[in-house]
């Protein structure tokens, strides 16, 4: 089991997807005292994170050879998370306030072009 240990300034943010919303894990939440970050459905796109986990995915599925078990596929996203290129992810959290602001005048809470 992978464990990851917040601090105790840490706010949890997640898209609202099912899993995240159902009972038992906002109980756990609730139990365990994080702090959720309150996020509006239907944005997932306006996350980094979610670009982050679709490049995690494509570089998944170009490793060779493929993950036989569990384990393997840890190791491997492990090590496919520590060589993540850092300039990527600042990239990804700069252009945010563009995507906002896109969400916010052109498409007045709809789709934009993100």
């Amino acid at each position: 089991m992978l464990m990851v240990v917040l601090g105790d300034d840490a706010t949890f943010m997640h898209d609202n997807a099912r899993p995240h919303t159902a009972r038992m894990f906002t109980e756990y939440l609730d139990h365990v005292q994080i702090t959720r970050f309150a996020w509006l459905a239907r944005t997932r796109y306006m996350n980094p994170i979610e670009y982050v986990w679709d490049e995690m995915g494509k570089r998944l599925r170009k490793h060779v050879p493929a993950p036989g078990n569990s384990g393997e596929l840890c190791d491997i996203l492990l090590q496919k998370w520590d060589n993540l290129p850092q300039n990527m992810i600042q990239n990804l959290i700069q252009r945010m306030p563009r995507r906002f602001q896109a969400v916010i005048t052109t498409a007045r809470g709809g789709n934009t072009c993100y």
